[in-house]
């Protein structure tokens, strides 16, 4: 989804939710000043207007791959991936999906109780989040997701994977999963930019 504010900006943002109903959800990272998320996001109300375009890009569940799935999202890059498999759920074809969630710590896991419910509906459901910055108390994955994916799998020939994160991420993972035997074909990617740069790392804004 596109929002289109009055100083002519936009912003995107992708759908958290299936799609089907009459509610979308979409995550929505809150930056300090930021012209969208902190000024007018706040100020809306049940009934205000959004200028909006709907919908955008091509990051969708692929049915007819019929492989295992491979998932990895960094920050809000999550919300794509919850729409999908919210769409497998309780699904009889849904396939084996192992999801990886990139954060800095461990307040960053803003959906992780919800994502561990996930398994009571998705067949063979993997949850991994993997933190950048731990505290010294997780027991957890650290560093970054795509090399906490080709740790845990010896070969992704055989594998559909799915990327949503930072044009950086998407980069490093994309190579990363080609030299483990990926197949070109099965990876779909969606690469968000940001409006700010905070602290040095990138947010939506």
């Amino acid at each position: 989804m596109n929002v289109h504010l009055e100083d002519g900006s936009v912003r995107s943002f992708s759908m958290a939710s299936a799609p089907a109903g009459s509610q979308l959800d979409f995550h929505v990272r809150r930056v300090p000043g930021g012209n969208f998320t902190d000024r007018r996001l706040a100020q809306l109300r049940a009934g205000d207007r959004l200028d909006i375009t709907l919908p955008l890009g091509a990051f969708h569940y692929r049915s007819a791959d019929y492989r295992p799935l491979i998932m990895a999202a960094t920050g809000t890059g999550l919300a794509p991936m919850r729409g999908i498999l919210q769409s497998l759920m309780d699904d009889p074809d849904c396939p084996p999906v192992a999801l990886y969630w990139g954060m800095r710590d461990e307040a960053d896991l803003y959906l992780d109780e919800e994502i561990r419910s996930w398994g009571d509906r998705l067949y063979d459901f993997q949850y991994v989040p993997v933190l950048s910055r731990p505290g010294p108390g997780w027991t957890g994955r650290r560093g970054y997701v795509q090399q906490a994916v080709v740790q845990d799998f010896g070969s992704l020939e055989e594998h559909a994977l799915y990327l949503c994160g930072s044009p950086a991420m998407i980069r490093d993972a994309r190579q990363l999963f080609l030299a483990h035997g990926a197949s070109a074909a099965h990876i779909y990617t969606d690469s968000f930019s940001f409006a700010h740069d905070l602290a040095g790392e990138p947010a939506a804004a």
